[in-house]
């Protein structure tokens, strides 16, 4: 079960897997490369269409590891650790890409791409940023509960 959470929480964040490789691939946004359109597609693309259904698939399967099976005295399960670990690292990259993006300085070269692309990556990362969140207080909440 823990395969497939961690499955679904990859294949969720796929389109910011793809400005994170768009942003590499054209050394932040400064040069063309067909990967930034690709991506702008699959996160408007993410937004209309796959969102939500998402978020209701995570739920559950974040609660189902962070259920308290310990004692107050006891240390939580690693695997719970280490989902709070992955919820944390994708919020924290969420953040640094919406800073990137909302930049002046990167705002214009993202912009040079579409301003249907700036607002896909724009609204994605900020989307990213509110779920992980909500993931990540939802993980520690149940986890941490006495």
């Amino acid at each position: 079960m823990l395969y497939l959470t961690y499955l679904a929480l990859g294949l969720y964040s796929i389109p910011l897997i793809t400005i994170v490789a768009a942003a590499i691939t054209s050394q932040l946004f400064a040069s063309e490369s067909q990967l930034v359109y690709i991506a702008g597609k699959i996160a408007l693309t993410f937004l209309k269409n796959l969102w939500e259904s998402f978020g209701v698939l995570i739920v559950p399967m974040v609660t189902a590891f962070s259920i308290p099976i310990r004692e107050a005295d006891k240390n939580i399960p690693r695997k719970t650790l280490w989902l709070i670990s992955v919820l944390a690292f994708l919020f924290l990259l969420s953040i640094g890409l919406y800073g990137i993006i909302s930049s002046e300085k990167y705002q214009g070269r993202v912009e040079h791409f579409g301003k249907e692309t700036l607002g896909a990556f724009s609204d994605v990362t900020v989307s990213y940023i509110k779920g992980f969140l909500s993931y990540f207080a939802l993980t520690l909440g149940i986890s941490f509960k006495k």
